[in-house]
């Protein structure tokens, strides 16, 4: 299979999507994420990077996988879940043909949130996502999803249908 096939067969499928359920926040209460407290394991200083939004929020996000191969974002479920399982679970095999940008989404997992919880909701994390695609230099980014991560990828591609 080509590299074109398979990117277009990747980018034709948003993975499974369960929907559990969303809780809206209406608090005015500042609300405090860090690393610290969804702790995986893992040194995020040296296993990946950080991503510092407008509003100072810093995405936690790796790289891993084939260089050459189409970009593919992994967008984890929650809200309050992490990519770690993800990548153990099936990285080894995505990163052969792919390359794998594991993102754990503002406010989860490895990732760092100080501020009102607004800040949390649909439209920020989907500005995420493009920020990330930007950062990446990725003219098209595929996106594959759990649960609340399939919200946010059906919603990433409303926004966003037409990459550069």
């Amino acid at each position: 299979m080509n590299g074109t096939k398979l990117n277009r067969e990747i980018r034709a499928t948003l993975a499974f999507v369960l929907i559990f359920g969303f809780t809206a926040c209406t608090t005015t209460k500042t609300v405090v994420v860090s690393p610290e407290r969804c702790a995986v394991g893992k040194n995020p200083t040296t296993d990946g990077a950080y991503l510092r939004t407008d509003d100072g929020v810093e995405l936690w996000y790796k790289k891993a996988g084939n260089p050459k191969g189409p970009v593919v974002i992994y967008l984890h479920g929650g809200p309050g879940y992490n990519s770690y399982a993800f990548e153990k679970a099936a990285g080894a095999l995505l990163e052969q043909r792919l390359q794998m940008v594991y993102l754990d989404q503002r406010g989860c997992g490895r990732s760092w949130f100080e501020g009102h919880p607004e800040k949390l909701g649909i439209g920020p994390t989907i500005e995420d996502i493009e920020r990330l695609r930007k950062k990446l230099g990725a003219p098209q980014i595929s996106l594959i999803a759990h649960s609340f991560g399939g919200l946010m990828a059906l919603e990433y591609v409303k926004a966003h249908p037409y990459q550069d």
